[in-house]
């Protein structure tokens, strides 16, 4: 017999496994809004930014045609690789970047969750990208800590170091699993998730020793507090 209790847990399951499906599925029409490519500033703290290009193999296999590849260049230090990757209501745009990293004779060496603090965007409102690149002097609101992945990937080529988050709507993780959680909830409460992968990369200077580790760690922490506001107020 079917009691009160079962058709609760029929109903339940019922709705979780549609908004899954609906969720898994690609609408790629939301990715024709450049976000992060269009909005994000290109001059910030002295750092200047220039676009690196992406090729459409990159594109087709991330399912959205909103990925930014930034060099930041400033006088007497390393440049910085910004990247975000975003899409909306396409849960299959970002995976783990530890997945794409390895092979091809690089290896991961060394793998921690690190946090600084960030400032918060004063206005946090829903912006159309065709609104053009973020003022440099855009007000700031309250500080908070982000946590981030460090990895150290080392080849023949040199050591790389690594920082990166999930974003999902005004909720960030460095944790993959929490971050496809945060886009089930979302869609299940609003009909809507946004999915983005932000990070910055450097390439730490011979022989690799503790200083110059010091030195990149500075360099991505940097850039990632700079472009953090400017992320969580471009990206919806």
């Amino acid at each position: 017999m079917i009691t009160k209790r079962h058709w609760v847990v029929i109903i339940v399951l019922g709705i979780t496994v549609s908004a899954a499906w609906y969720y898994g599925m690609a609408q790629l029409d939301g990715n024709k809004q450049l976000y992060a490519r269009r909005l994000l500033p290109s001059e910030v703290g002295g750092w200047s930014g220039v676009d690196l290009p992406v090729s459409k193999p990159v594109t087709d296999t991330l399912r959205t045609t909103d990925v930014l590849e930034r060099a930041f260049s400033k006088s007497g230090v390393r440049d910085v690789i910004f990247s975000v990757v975003f899409a909306m209501d396409d849960r299959t745009a970002v995976h783990a970047p530890e997945e794409c990293m390895v092979g091809g004779g690089r290896e991961i060496t060394c793998r921690n969750v690190v946090k600084y603090p960030v400032r918060l965007p004063r206005d946090t409102s829903e912006i159309s990208p065709d609104a053009g690149e973020l003022p440099p002097d855009m007000p700031l609101g309250d500080t908070i800590d982000l946590e981030v992945v460090e990895l150290v990937l080392s080849s023949d080529k040199g050591i790389t170091l690594v920082h990166f988050f999930y974003k999902c709507s005004q909720k960030v993780t460095p944790n993959y699993v929490q971050h496809e959680w945060d886009m089930l909830m979302s869609n299940l409460a609003s009909g809507r998730s946004t999915n983005a992968l932000v990070k910055t990369s450097t390439m730490v200077a011979a022989p690799g020793g503790e200083r110059e580790m010091l030195e990149a760690r500075a360099r991505c922490k940097e850039v990632m507090q700079l472009m953090f506001p400017y992320v969580m107020r471009a990206l919806p």
